[in-house]
């Protein structure tokens, strides 16, 4: 597999994204609900955490449908509350849920007494979007298609719901039911969203290449066109420069500096005087400057390898489940490890459990103590191992110790597994570390 063979699976997820938020985002922008994709995402959270606090796997059919049930909660209030808008901003109920939801989701979690607390909460923030399967992306493009499908055949009544409410009353149609539909199917794209790319990049891909597009843009057509455009360059550019970091916090960081050099770029057309534009465009250029001289640091100075400890093992150190600690034995396997926890001993209950997090913590626990011990649970432990990400860990870990076993399974991960990146990952560490 080529070094940047990792990026299609990202990809396909990211331009998924942006072609139905980019969409959904001109008509919240239009609407001036600008925290609405915010909110509801947030609600889709809450509706997983409340499944993991009735005893729901994370990744379960029940995770995904109470977040779907809380989505189409969340969406006939919405709908509701634009009746009120003379008493009470929508805006203000929109904000008021996401900081309930939020809350909730943070007590839910502390409720479960979840050791994995802290984690899942930024898990819900920033998604796993680098460690997309093509079958979570296959679904994710069915459900986000479907939506689009059904805004593209009632686009007039979407545009009058959205433009000239009243007119959608004159026609006979109710703006209640329209603004349900609406929040419903937008929940709907959220919740087959959410899970791959996080919170805050839910709400980047929503307003922000809708808002640029506006500065320069005057039809629907060409602020959609602008839109999905900008999107999909800035997803290209975030996540070639992500590899080393966590890429969503990377793409959105990337959506602000477009935004900023527009808004100097459209001060600057707009400008009275030569001097002022002078002075508009001398700021935007400084601040690409800026950006594009850090970009070396940022990205260790070689993006298409990514980032390779002393072993030309490949990390992607921002993922939730690939944090990594400083100072702590397993660092040289790049390996994450909590020394506060129980030395590598009666491992068993935790290597099967049903709960990833918990078998992450036992799996690297046992690879940060090389004992014999502890390689004999991880070679017993590794053909029951069904998570992709977690065999990539014990094979590591073996195949540094010399044990056939994880040479072998490099070879199998490198040759099929499901996730690119395990792939590209499997690759890097037999190409820098032959078997002994």
């Amino acid at each position: 597999m080529s070094e940047l063979g990792w990026i299609a699976a990202p990809l396909a997820g990211c331009l998924i994204a942006v072609g139905i938020l980019g969409y959904l985002g001109l008509h919240v922008l239009r609407r001036q609900v600008i925290f609405v994709d915010l909110a509801l995402a947030q609600i889709a959270a809450l509706g997983a955490t409340y499944a993991f606090f009735l005893g729901f796997p994370p990744e379960s059919l029940a995770a995904s449908a109470f977040s779907l049930l809380f989505c189409f909660g969340g969406a006939a209030l919405f709908a509701a509350t634009r009746a009120q808008e003379g008493r009470l901003p929508q805006e203000a109920i929109i904000g008021i849920c996401y900081v309930v939801a939020a809350a909730a989701a943070v007590l839910l979690v502390d409720l479960a007494r979840d050791p994995h607390g802290a984690e899942r909460i930024r898990f819900l923030l920033v998604g796993s979007i680098v460690w997309a399967k093509w079958a979570e992306i296959g679904v994710a493009a069915a459900v986000c298609g479907g939506v689009g499908l059904f805004h593209y055949v009632f686009r007039d009544r979407f545009e009058l719901a959205t433009a000239d409410p009243d007119a959608l009353r004159a026609a006979g149609s109710s703006l209640v039911l329209w603004d349900l539909l609406f929040y419903a199917s937008f929940g709907l794209a959220i919740t087959a969203i959410v899970r791959l790319v996080g919170v805050l990049l839910v709400f980047s891909y929503l307003i922000i290449p809708g808002a640029v597009a506006s500065l320069f843009a005057q039809s629907v057509r060409g602020r959609l066109i602008t839109t999905w455009s900008i999107g999909a360059a800035v997803s290209v550019v975030g996540l070639l420069f992500g590899y080393e970091h966590p890429p969503g916090p990377v793409i959105v960081a990337c959506f602000g500096v477009v935004l900023a050099v527009a808004l100097m770029a459209r001060s600057a057309l707009d400008a009275s005087n030569p001097a002022q534009r002078a002075l508009q465009l001398a700021g935007g250029a400084t601040l690409l400057v800026v950006v594009f001289l850090k970009l070396p640091s940022l990205v260790g100075g070689d993006v298409e390898h990514g980032h390779e400890d002393e072993s030309g093992v490949h990390h992607h150190v921002g993922d939730v489940h690939h944090d990594e600690e400083e100072d702590h034995p397993a660092a040289d396997a790049g390996l994450h490890h909590h020394p506060e926890l129980a030395p590598p001993a009666g491992e068993g209950p935790a290597l099967s459990s049903s709960d990833p997090l918990t078998r992450q913590e036992a799996i690297d626990r046992l690879a940060a103590d090389e004992s014999e011990a502890s390689t004999a649970l991880l070679v017993a432990h590794l053909p029951k191992e069904t998570d992709e990400e977690l065999q990539l860990r014990i094979a590591t870990a073996l195949h540094r110790r010399g044990q056939d076993e994880g040479h072998r399974a490099l070879e199998a991960l490198a040759a099929g597994a499901e996730v690119p990146f395990v792939r590209l990952s499997a690759t890097s560490e037999l190409d820098s570390l032959p078997a002994k």
